[in-house]
């Protein structure tokens, strides 16, 4: 019985209300961009997600503007909340409801430049994706046994371990025209598998990164989601 650690991590990069505040070419715009990471255990659980967020407060006039920036952040553990470096503190931060709220006053936006407002947060906002993942040794389906939070599988010397991941995108479908549409998700998908128990991995789709790590071996896909379920193996 050989040890698998955890096989599959994902990373969702979500474009989140990429908007102008201001239609004028003078005012102020606003956009927002969250990245979210979520670890996929080898039993199929998905943990709670690790969001980065960046609010962009562009001034593209020749005058000075002072502003309050108001974020929300649902289901996020308010204890993990941290700026990066450059980005000051919020002035106040509150939980309302299952929503985080935090607010920057008096920003002061100097003529034709931008802020960035940059933090990390945790969430327990389940991710927009349906995953199944599953195993298989000489093409007989297998079941990871958990022991003491690891996971093991019975494999022999010469043994092939298949492991097929599927993925759907489950993001809230748009109406457009009349047409429901649902918002493309992109994507970033890692999967480490460990050295000391198999050769280099072969993978399909051509994974857009394979290398060797210290320990595991790295393969890595990116692409978008939309109406498609992604198949990989």
């Amino acid at each position: 019985m050989r040890r698998i650690s955890a096989l599959a991590a994902i990373a969702l990069l979500l474009s989140l209300q990429v908007f102008p505040l201001r239609t004028d070419p003078g005012e102020i715009k606003l956009s927002k961009f969250e990245s979210i990471y979520y670890k996929l255990l080898p039993d199929g659980t998905i943990s709670d997600g690790d969001a980065e967020v960046t609010i962009r407060v562009e001034n593209p006039s020749e005058e000075e503007k002072v502003i309050t920036v108001v974020d929300r952040v649902s289901k996020a553990h308010v204890e993990s909340f941290n700026v990066l470096a450059g980005t000051p503190e919020p002035s106040t931060k509150e939980i309302f409801f299952d929503n985080m709220i935090c607010i920057w006053k008096d920003l002061l936006i100097l003529p034709a430049s931008d802020v960035e407002l940059r933090y990390t947060v945790s969430t327990y906002k389940p991710p927009p994706i349906a995953v199944n993942i599953s195993y298989y040794v000489n093409g007989e389906e297998v079941q990871p046994i958990e022991l003491e939070g690891d996971y093991y599988i019975m494999i022999n010397s010469g043994d092939v371990l298949t492991i097929n991941l599927t993925v759907r995108n489950l993001r809230e479908p748009k109406y457009v025209g009349g047409e429901a549409l649902r918002p493309p998700l992109p994507y970033s998908i890692e999967m480490r598998i460990p050295k000391n128990n198999f050769l280099e991995p072969e993978s399909c789709p051509e994974p857009y990164m394979l290398y060797s790590l210290s320990e595991d071996w790295s393969i890595t896909w990116i692409g978008v989601l939309e109406e498609d379920t992604l198949n990989i193996s």
